[in-house]
């Protein structure tokens, strides 16, 4: 788990419109979303079932080999 240190924006009247990350805490949280969402990806297609290649095949489809 990321430890961040939000810094939060607020209205007149105490109510928190926004949040401050450092630049570090941003890019290691867009890391952490980037990489649930490829296990998330994962899990769909394993639960599509269907056939499977071996990585190398599926890679020289894609270059067109």
């Amino acid at each position: 788990m990321i430890d961040l240190h939000p810094q939060f924006l607020t209205d007149q009247h105490g109510a928190r419109t926004g949040v401050l990350l450092s630049a570090d805490e941003y890019e290691r949280l867009l890391e952490e979303l980037e990489m649930a969402e490829d296990v998330a990806a994962y899990d769909r297609a394993k639960a599509e079932g269907g056939d499977s290649m071996p990585f190398e095949a599926f890679v020289a489809t894609l270059d067109g080999r």
